[in-house]
């Protein structure tokens, strides 16, 4: 790519069931499943003689205030 050559668009693709209708997710269901690709991430790339930041402590504390709410029905 040069300098010339323009940057392609970006946009934001959208969280999808498979086998499920096209409705927009919920920013609930969005929140849990952004909450579930963290959790995921940090399994995956923690290591435990690595000791978690103070910010981290904060962040997975929030995970489990998101994750400890009762879903919303309908």
């Amino acid at each position: 790519m040069t300098d010339t050559e323009a940057t392609p668009p970006t946009q934001e693709l959208p969280i999808e069931a498979p086998g499920t209708p096209a409705a927009p997710p919920s920013p609930e269901h969005r929140y849990r499943a952004l909450a579930g690709a963290v959790r995921r991430h940090a399994v995956m790339s923690s290591h435990p003689a690595v000791p978690r930041r103070p910010v981290d402590h904060e962040l997975y504390t929030a995970l489990e205030a998101i994750e400890a709410d009762p879903p919303a029905t309908g």
